[in-house]
């Protein structure tokens, strides 16, 4: 439903409830987030493969934990700034 070449439509009964994909999300950050803390500094380090589509960018797993973080707090900032341009709380802090 989300992956790349995917179709948007316009019927909300075409996607699961917010609240699964919510709780998906949740879970994929927490696994990710406990795996990551269980690296040493030299899994950090390792090189991903050249092919990989982030490598260019993020050269090293360490790199692309970061892209992660960093990816993720861009596209809230433009939910953020969305929500406000409709006349909603930002849905961040205040």
């Amino acid at each position: 439903l989300f992956g790349r070449g995917s179709q948007p439509v316009a019927d909300p009964a075409a996607y699961p409830p917010l609240e699964e994909l919510l709780k998906a999300l949740d879970q994929v950050f927490e696994s990710a987030a406990s795996r990551a803390l269980t690296l040493a500094d030299d899994e950090m380090d390792r090189r991903l493969p050249e092919d990989a589509p982030v490598a260019r960018i993020f050269p090293t797993v360490g790199d692309a934990l970061t892209g992660i973080v960093l990816h993720t707090c861009y596209h809230s900032g433009q939910i953020a700034l969305l929500r406000r341009a409709q006349g909603m709380p930002s849905g961040i802090g205040r």
